[in-house]
Order: structure tokens, then C-alpha cells, then sequence
């Protein structure tokens, strides 16, 4: 949940996340987060021409991105999504060098979250990078 304060009253709202992945919207990652009551997945796509037209048409939160995605150099879409929006751009992936990791940073990502993670601790970390 993200936390927001108006006129004194703090209200909880679903973290909006961004899934940018290899498997899109069938994914189970995309199920098991969509399940989760702390998120509202605004946006599942393979595709990086639809990412980019759902970050900004969504404004989320943070954007999950996995490394695995098909049509483009993913450091370099990376940078794409970062001229677009200020969101938080978590990068997912199984194992990464730290030379490739580099790349992204330097292309605007903001945190490395490793595959193999529980749901929860998932969703955790994202609003830790979302606060």
C-alpha cells in the first residue's frame, strides 16, 4: 500500500504497477501480483511500444521490468521508459553481471529485484522502493 496525505487525513492506496515482462499478461507473476491487495497491476505488456503508451497513460507507481523482453536491447528501453516517467524502474531478472546491472542504472533504473522471490516479499519490496 502506498500511503497519501490530504488535509490531514492519511488514506492507503494500492501500490500501481507497471508489469513490462516476457510473458505479459498470462504471466503467473502478473496473476500472483494482481491478487496481492497491496497492488493494482495498471498494465501488463511484452510489447515496448504499448509500455511506453501505458506508463504514461497509467502514471503507476513503479514499473517492474524483466529483463527477458524480446524486441529491444533492454538497458536502452530502460532509458526510453525513464525519459517518459519519474517512477521507480525495478529491473527483474534471474542472475545479472554486475558490468550489465551498470547499464541500467546508467539508463535510469532504480533497484535489482532477483526472480525467486515470495509474493509478499515481492510486493514489499516494491512499495520500499515506491516510498
Amino acid at each position: 500500500m502506498v500511503t497519501h496525505e490530504c488535509v490531514g487525513v492519511v488514506t492507503e492506496q494500492p501500490l500501481r504497477l507497471l508489469l513490462i515482462e516476457l510473458d505479459g499478461s498470462r504471466s503467473r507473476l502478473h496473476e500472483r501480483l494482481e491478487r496481492h491487495p497491496a497492488v493494482n497491476v495498471v498494465g501488463g505488456t511484452t510489447n515496448t511500444d504499448e509500455a511506453l503508451r501505458l506508463a504514461v497513460a497509467t502514471d503507476p507507481t513503479v514499473v517492474l521490468l524483466d529483463v527477458r523482453i524480446w524486441d529491444v536491447d533492454a538497458p536502452s528501453f530502460c532509458g526510453e521508459l525513464r525519459r517518459v516517467i519519474s517512477s521507480p524502474i525495478a529491473v527483474m531478472a534471474s542472475f545479472m553481471e554486475p558490468a550489465r546491472w551498470d547499464e541500467f542504472k546508467a539508463a535510469g533504473a532504480t533497484e535489482l529485484m532477483l526472480r525467486g522471490k515470495s509474493t509478499a516479499d515481492l510486493v514489499a519490496a516494491l512499495e520500499r522502493l515506491s516510498a
